[in-house]
């Protein structure tokens, strides 16, 4: 087996995210798991790729932390295909297809930069009541301090229907308002995203804040197990260097990683995440991460969002878009369309409520379905209800070049893994 050393997301040795990566040869089946979590864990580094090649255009990648198998790790990806063109079974100018635990990702390498496909992104949760968001802030170790004067509103999201993260509609940059914490960043709020592993992602207000973040590691490995995530992904998207969208530190201390400089998966979550917020569509951002622990990586993010596809919302046969805020919906039993932009609205006939944001509609609990229906299941982000149209396809890749340390040959000695 050839073994490599690759700094990831960047150009310069001792810069980025170092990966181990193993390349097993002549078609050689993968180790047992447990030599290859120890050595992950002999290397020392948050993340060792080994990978077995199945066709001329197909590989397929496991990837240990010193802790345990993860289904997917972006830098350690980008470092596999840089060792890959060293070893010459990859090159540039050409897309290759990654099977992984996490499913079967494209990537596409050009002129030495390695573009890989995120899983296809899932908003899973937002965290955004008072306790949950002390609890939060203060393992991370950022001070809590709500608004008094606003109590019930503290959590960081506003009662507003049409708010992502509790309806489900497609995100607007108001709805993350009212964070009423001395830890606010503008108007953005704590989500739970996937884009092949699911993370925290946690906004900050400014790079001093960014910086201040000196975490509780048992309080967050627990914390990590509570909400079923790899760690927490920090973010603020104050910057004075040209061209970079956010500054970023990542913690998974349950995984066995304190701190890592560049995580790729945790980018194309973010990326995501702004997404939803209204803040970026269908571009190509930069993130830097590592700072803090000197090594500076650059990480690629590109979103591309499809149109959607023109079908009916219910009631009647008239063509209308995915109900939610500032989009056609559908009205009560036998009636038409009414636009409903603005919470409080209501249908044509008058016994609805506002478009319905993800939220049930009083008529009869119906939901937005086909008109006199309630089996159906909620028009909104990421989901589909009967008849409804079709939510975006949401296309994620993050990228960046490795510089490659070292390589060599590696000699395992199975039978002796106690």
């Amino acid at each position: 087996m050839k073994l490599y050393i690759a700094d990831a997301f960047t150009e310069t040795l001792f810069g980025g995210n170092p990966a181990g990566v193993v390349l097993l040869e002549n078609g050689n089946d993968f180790p047992p798991d447990e030599i290859m979590k120890k050595t992950a864990a002999e290397l020392r580094y948050s993340e060792t790729a080994f990978i077995k090649q199945l066709g001329k255009d197909e590989f397929q990648i496991r990837y240990f932390t010193p802790a345990a198998e993860v289904d997917l790790c972006g830098h350690a990806t980008i470092a596999s295909f840089a060792c890959l063109m060293d070893a010459g079974l990859a090159k540039s100018g050409k897309r290759y297809t990654n099977h992984t635990l996490a499913g079967q990702l494209q990537i596409e390498i050009q002129d030495g930069l390695v573009m890989m496909d995120m899983a296809p992104p899932k908003h899973i949760a937002t965290i955004d009541d008072a306790p949950a968001l002390r609890e939060l802030y203060e393992t991370m170790g950022l001070p809590y301090a709500p608004d008094e004067a606003a109590p019930d509103e503290m959590a960081g999201i506003s009662g507003r229907a049409d708010c992502p993260g509790r309806s489900g509609t497609a995100a607007k940059t108001g709805c993350f308002g009212q964070a009423k914490s001395a830890v606010r960043a503008g108007n953005l709020i704590p989500m739970i995203i996937s884009a092949g592993l699911a993370d925290i992602i946690m906004p900050v207000p400014n790079r001093s804040a960014l910086t201040a973040i000196a975490p509780d590691f048992e309080r967050l490995s627990e914390l990590s197990k509570k909400y079923e995530v790899v760690g927490v992904h920090a973010f603020t998207l104050e910057s004075n260097m040209p061209g970079i969208t956010a500054h970023c530190r990542n913690f998974a201390p349950l995984y066995g990683i304190d701190e890592e400089a560049a995580t790729g998966t945790s980018s194309g979550a973010l990326a995501y995440y702004l997404y939803k917020a209204g803040l970026l569509e269908n571009s190509t951002v930069s993130f830097i991460q590592g700072e803090a622990m000197g090594r500076p990586s650059k990480i690629l993010a590109s979103i591309k969002a499809a149109e959607r596809s023109s079908k009916t919302c219910g009631c009647a046969s008239e063509p209308a878009n995915v109900c939610g805020t500032g989009r056609m919906g559908c009205g009560s039993t036998g009636g038409g369309f009414d636009e409903c932009s603005i919470v409080g609205d209501s249908f044509d006939s008058g016994d609805s409520e506002a478009c319905g944001a993800g939220r049930d509609f009083a008529d009869s609990d119906k939901n937005c379905g086909q008109t006199g229906k309630n089996d159906a299941s909620i028009c909104g982000d990421s989901r589909t209800g009967n008849e409804c149209a079709d939510a975006p396809e949401i296309r994620i890749q993050t990228g960046g070049k490795a510089a490659i340390l070292a390589k060599g040959e590696i000699m395992l000695s199975l039978p002796n893994i106690s």
